[in-house]
């Protein structure tokens, strides 16, 4: 699948992190703050619920899940869920996706350049770097954070010119597929991940575990 290619960029959250071990307590802990300041109702979310904003930056996921909130309140429980979430995987509470390990190395052992690129704050993405030690893998590290929450399709196309192509974008939602086909370079959706089937219907691969990457 990948014979060709150069430059492979890779999604983080659903993508090579099982994240949703994460971002569910710390998703709760955020809407408990909301409801002790009165701002909601007292409710129960299931995981997948809670796993449908994963792969979104913060200001998308606001406006897909409370878009009414004051600027305030957002970035309150903003806080409140990027802090839980980075002690989490500074507690080893993490966790990556079977083969992911393996198959990250065995692409870089054969030449390709791995690009990190996620819709996440700098210090979210420093944290998953320290619990995976994923500078072994990664040549490279960008996130959205980086460049004030812009698009993951901006992002790449600010980064690609200093790439060498053949590329591809590898990950589980739509925002990837969507940044892959702005920029013009193939696409490959992680179904093992939070997406939807329909984020996938334009996608030119598709894979049910990273190893078959190998």
């Amino acid at each position: 699948m990948l014979t060709g290619y150069k430059t492979l960029f890779f999604d983080f959250d659903g993508t090579i992190h099982e994240s949703i071990k994460i971002y569910y307590p710390a998703f709760m802990k955020g809407y408990e703050y909301l409801v002790t300041k009165g701002h909601a109702e007292p409710r129960h979310f299931t995981l997948e619920e809670v796993s449908q904003w994963l792969g979104y930056n913060s200001r998308d996921m606001w406006q897909s899940f409370m878009p009414e909130f004051p600027d305030d309140v957002r970035l309150a429980v903003s806080q409140i869920v990027g802090t839980e979430m980075r002690r989490l995987l500074d507690n080893g509470e993490g966790s990556l996706y079977d083969g992911v390990e393996n198959t990250l190395a065995a692409l870089r052992d054969d030449g390709y350049t791995l690009v990190f690129l996620s819709n996440c704050s700098p210090a979210y993405m420093a944290s998953g770097t320290r619990a995976f030690g994923l500078d072994r893998y990664f040549h490279h590290f960008y996130c959205s954070g980086m460049f004030d929450q812009i698009t993951k399709a901006e992002v790449l196309e600010r980064i690609m010119p200093q790439f060498e192509g053949p590329m591809a974008i590898i990950g589980d939602r739509i925002h990837d597929m969507e940044a892959g086909r702005a920029n013009h370079i193939t696409t490959i959706g992680c179904l093992y991940g939070y997406g939807k089937a329909e984020e996938f219907e334009h996608a030119d691969h598709l894979i049910t575990s990273i190893r078959k990457l190998g």
